[in-house]
């Protein structure tokens, strides 16, 4: 479990299959991912639950599931909030909990990215400390392809940022 000032992030279990499927199901959340299907059901959850990262969690603000951050089978860092926390620092909180949470455990290097166009993800990367590397094109549920900004952060930039703040 990681705690921030206002956020809680925990492991997901089957009860919470009704709230994800009710968060989940959000066309303007799908379709910045590639693999979140719209309609999101309490099936689809049900289904993914079982299979998520021991490092993807679920972000709670006070009992209220408000999104998705971790880690998929490839290791790679990803996350999804309700649109009516948009805006609100909510993701970078999440964001930099996880982060001291997954650099105190693991050397290996983060990687992640955005879909070209979105402009929210693109920020909360940079705040995160991410950096841009490559552009790639990979196939994605509700769009037949996506262009994505892959980003990088690895323990060392990690340690020298915290430092500085």
């Amino acid at each position: 479990m990681i705690d921030t000032e206002r956020l809680h992030l925990r492991r997901l279990d089957e009860r919470d299959a009704p709230a994800l499927a009710e968060a989940a199901n959000d066309y303007e959340i799908a379709k910045w991912l590639t693999r979140l299907p719209h309609p999101y059901s309490v099936v689809d959850a049900l289904e993914f639950i079982p299979r998520a990262h021991d490092l993807t969690f679920a972000v709670f603000m006070g009992d209220r599931m408000i999104g998705m951050l971790g880690m998929d089978s490839a290791r790679e860092l990803g996350y999804w909030f309700v649109q009516d926390v948009w805006g609100q620092g909510v993701a970078t909180e999440a964001g930099l909990g996880y982060l001291r949470h997954y650099f105190e455990r693991h050397d290996e290097t983060l990687i992640s990215g955005y879909i070209l166009g979105n402009h929210r993800s693109e920020r909360v990367l940079t705040k995160l400390g991410f950096e841009k590397t490559n552009l790639v094109t990979e196939p994605a549920l509700l769009r037949k392809e996506v262009r994505i900004q892959k980003m990088v952060l690895g323990k060392e930039r990690w340690n020298m940022l915290k430092k500085a703040a």
